[in-house]
């Protein structure tokens, strides 16, 4: 048994943790041998010094002490500095971000690091002010974006119960008063506000129908549709972050739709399964009960457009930035209430009564807190800042106690000395990682890709979801029978290889039915005519990665065959198709996967012969090339996407694929 882990940065007691699992570990076993790793290859010297003389105050830790490898900057690396008020001190942060990034630092190599998100609102503010790009980490609530609000009122109101944002009393929303909310947040013009009156009021009228199954996100998109979301404009990085509340709120109903549609295993019939709730008047109900009961103070706002090549500031709190480093650290707020935070170590409310577990454990206290300023410290490499400020408005705040223990570093934020980095360039030749499915997706639409992987926009919960998965499942397990066996299972046993793990998570009982049989059909068919492949598999649901240059592809096949062509260590990939696919596109692909599997399985030392794209619903099976040219040509795709996607390339591609994609109402350029 090897544990690896530093008593100094066990910051998660909070969940549970206890730091004497570290330092208790070698007293609890016999002949446990101890090794130091105390080098520290990642922060310049005065950084490594600071963090060890505060780690002296950590209560009860191991008395390692770290020592630097890299050499001095030959200037101050670490500054301690504070400001007259919250709004000041957030403006000097943006200042010295701007001045480190007009010398050639990256804003993506700057990060500013905060112990709750009680510092956020001044810091974004001045970074808007400024133009500062920001990656922020759970930024606001969900639920103080207007949008957000507006869509919680509507459900309430489809449902008929009274609205209440935060701890006030209730109130009912009146059909008038949403349009005209409608008509102010999104500007809609008097046409269409009076065809959304018209929209509304049929959904109104269809929510007590128990005749069909609800589907909140089918019917999401389609308010979206009538509210011509599909006309923003999309530069804008305004309009990008209203886009993505709207986004954060598809979040919401994909999460209580999950749980609500969740299938479970019938138990008056082994082998089938029943769905949960899906229609009525209580279904809405619950969603807006639950909006205004959990969801505004649980779900956090939209934290930036994800990118694989972002260049920006990094905003997040301390525990979010665990494991990870920047040149260059800003930690701010460092005032009394702050950090350390004024809950630590206080007895606390519990819904279990406190003598039946230890509450103090999570609860928490200055020892804690402490390990959580070392780690914030530590997660520098060039240059740390350590700020305060004297008033929030009006009311002064004291220095926190940690700031003090700082205070031989102080100095004016006027005369704060910036580091020389070096630069880095701009990003554009980063490396990105990617799985095959998302290259997949760039490829076949760039704005598809962006709304629905970067922004965040969730898929409609089908009945059907899962079931190619599903499939796959069972012929692994068909696979590994005939392996352990010698022999294809029976059509008895394939059926009970699907009673027991045929399962669609969305599906009601008689989807379920339909398609359990559908399933038996193409597995036993596949077994019947290519009983040759059952015992040849060398390996199912194998792994690739394939590494070129700035780009890392990812996935894996479903089935790796050996004995290709009659060669023992020959090899061929096999991957399943569980519906007939003539699309031109889906075939060029379903190809370009097989090669990219292939390249990477040569480039690992395989001998990989051949791929194999087989239909089990039209019982063909399709060669793909993968001889050097074609491996060629899949590269070249490959880089190309890569390309484009650092340049935030994602051009639309509008077809016929756009009936069937998920954010075509949201979508400008989509077939209509």
């Amino acid at each position: 048994l090897c544990v690896v882990g530093d008593d100094k940065q066990a910051i998660y007691q909070w969940r549970g943790s206890d730091v004497a699992n570290i330092r208790t570990f070698r007293d609890r076993y016999p002949d446990v041998a101890t090794f130091e790793i105390t080098t520290n290859r990642r922060s310049r010297p005065q950084i490594i010094e600071v963090a060890n003389r505060f780690a002296g105050s950590i209560p009860g830790r191991i008395g390692t002490t770290m020592r630097p490898d890299r050499p001095p900057s030959g200037g101050p690396e670490v500054v301690a500095w504070s400001a007259e008020t919250e709004t000041s001190e957030a403006r000097w942060i943006a200042n010295m971000i701007l001045d480190l990034a007009e010398r050639g630092v990256r804003y993506r190599d700057m990060a500013v690091l905060v112990r709750s998100r009680a510092a956020y609102p001044r810091l974004v503010e001045q970074f808007a002010t400024f133009g500062i790009p920001v990656q922020p980490g759970g930024r606001t609530g969900l639920f103080e974006q207007p949008e957000a609000v507006l869509l919680g009122r509507t459900f309430a109101w489809l449902s008929d119960i009274e609205w209440r944002g935060g701890y006030g009393p209730g109130e009912q929303v009146t059909a008038e008063a949403l349009l005209d909310k409608y008509q102010q947040v999104f500007g809609l013009p008097d046409n269409i506000r009076n065809r959304l009156s018209r929209f509304l009021w049929q959904w109104k009228e269809a929510v007590p129908g128990t005749g069909r199954p609800a589907n909140l996100m089918a019917e999401f998109y389609e308010l979206l549709d009538e509210l011509e979301v599909r006309s923003w404009d999309y530069s804008h990085p305004l309009t990008v972050n209203r886009l993505g509340t709207l986004a954060r709120f598809s979040s919401l109903i994909a999460d209580y739709e999950s749980v609500r549609l969740r299938a479970r295993p019938d138990p008056n019939a082994p082998g089938e399964q029943i769905g949960g709730t899906d229609r009525g008047l209580w279904y809405y109900r619950n969603f807006a009960l639950h909006i205004i009961n959990y969801a505004q103070g649980a779900y956090e706002g939209f934290d930036g457009e994800a990118d694989f090549v972002l260049d920006a500031v990094d905003l997040l709190t301390v525990h979010r930035a665990k494991g990870l480093e920047w040149p260059v650290v800003f930690v701010p707020s460092v005032t009394a209430g702050r950090f350390p935070n004024t809950r630590a170590g206080k007895p606390q409310q519990w819904l279990v009564p406190r003598g039946c577990f230890d509450a103090e454990r999570y609860e928490g206290g200055d020892g804690d807190e402490r390990r959580l300023f070392y780690v914030a410290l530590t997660r520098a490499r060039d240059w740390l800042s350590v700020s305060r400020h004297d008033r929030v408005s009006k009311n002064t705040v004291g220095a926190s106690r940690y700031y003090r223990e700082l205070a031989y570093l102080e100095t004016r934020p006027e005369d704060v000395v910036l580091p020389s980095v070096e630069a880095r360039g701009t990003g554009d030749g980063d490396p990105i990682s990617i799985t095959f499915s998302e290259l997949a997706e760039f490829i076949d639409c760039g704005l598809a890709f962006r709304l629905r992987n970067l922004i965040g926009f969730q898929p409609r919960l089908a009945q059907e979801l899962g079931y190619g998965k599903a499939v796959h499942h069972v012929l692994r397990a068909v696979a590994e029978a005939t392996r352990a066996t010698g022999r294809v299972p029976f059509e008895a046993e394939i059926d009970e290889l699907l009673d027991s793990s045929f399962f669609l998570p969305s599906a009601p009982k008689p989807a379920h039915q339909l398609l359990k049989g559908a399933a038996r059909r193409l597995v036993t068919t596949y077994a019947r005519k290519y009983e040759a492949d059952l015992h040849r598999v060398w390996e199912t649901e194998r792994p690739f990665e394939l590494h070129l240059d700035r780009v890392t592809v990812t996935g894996r096949a479903d089935v790796i065959l050996d004995q290709e062509d009659g060669i023992p260590t020959a090899l061929a990939i096999l991957d399943y198709k569980t519906a007939t696919h003539n699309d031109p596109d889906e075939r060029d692909e379903h190809a370009l996967q097989l090669q990219v599997y292939a390249d990477a399985g040569r480039r690992e030392g395989l001998d990989v012969r051949a791929g194999y794209v087989h239909d089990l619903k039209g019982e063909t099976r399709e060669s793909v090339p993968v001889d050097p040219a074609a491996i060629s040509r899949a590269e070249a795709i490959v880089s190309d996407a890569a390309t484009r996607i650092r340049a935030r390339d994602y051009r639309p591609n509008p077809g016929t694929r756009c009936r069937g994609c998920e954010v075509r109402t949201i979508c400008g350029s989509a077939q209509r």
